[in-house]
């Protein structure tokens, strides 16, 4: 015979049914919540990029700003030079534009001053009178490229070469036991050392050792 009389059989059916009930309620409670998460964290994300978009400026918004300092500077040297620019239209944060244009500038101050030779001399290496630089922006994956050359002389190794040893950042000896390749390396990354300088004589644009230095510090600050 059974235990329970009918009255307890129906109460323990009717608390299963509430059960059932509660957890049918509990599981269309944790759906609804999931995709409303869902759908914060797509507008979240949709908020993210429209404000990143938002932030984000063309190179050109830096690079236009330094054709006149080029042409000037160069006028000052006695040296006509054209700035080239390809990539202006690379966009990056508005923040990292803005801390660029120092390094820009030093950089072309170093290009007209230290790699451009004067009119006279460019002819006689069968060179166009007008010195070129070419600044070109692009990206490489998520990384923002910058590249300026110019169409001057190049590295001075050997000047390079005698400051470095007369301040003592390089023997002699050590450079001897290293390749042309790796020694030429290694005097380049002179260049970007606090207070190195080729100059002799200290003059309103460059032997006071400031210029690449800031680049370099600059450029690692900005990741």
């Amino acid at each position: 015979p059974d235990r329970f009389s009918p009255i307890q059989q129906r109460s323990g059916r009717s608390l299963s049914e509430q059960l059932d009930k509660f957890e049918q309620l509990l599981e269309t409670t944790l759906s609804t919540t999931r995709n409303r998460v869902d759908r914060l964290q797509t507008l979240t994300s949709s908020l993210d990029d429209r404000i990143r978009q938002l932030r984000l400026l063309p190179l050109s918004t830096v690079f236009q700003r330094l054709s006149r300092p080029a042409r000037d500077l160069g006028h000052s040297q006695g040296k006509t030079v054209d700035l080239v620019i390809e990539g202006g239209d690379t966009t990056a944060d508005k923040q990292i534009i803005e801390a660029l244009q120092d390094p820009l500038v030093h950089l072309i101050r170093n290009a007209i001053d230290h790699g451009l030779e004067l009119p006279a001399d460019r002819e006689r290496l069968d060179k166009p009178a007008t010195g070129k630089l070419h600044l070109r922006a692009y990206r490489q994956g998520s990384r923002l490229m910058i590249e300026l050359s110019d169409d001057g002389q190049g590295l001075d190794l050997a000047a390079i070469r005698q400051k470095a040893i007369a301040l003592g950042m390089a023997r002699p000896e050590d450079l001897a036991n290293l390749s042309h390749e790796d020694e030429a390396a290694f005097l380049a990354d002179l260049l970007f050392r606090p207070g190195f300088s080729t100059r002799q004589k200290v003059t309103e644009v460059s032997g006071r050792g400031v210029g690449l230095d800031v680049v370099r510090t600059t450029i690692e600050r900005l990741k």
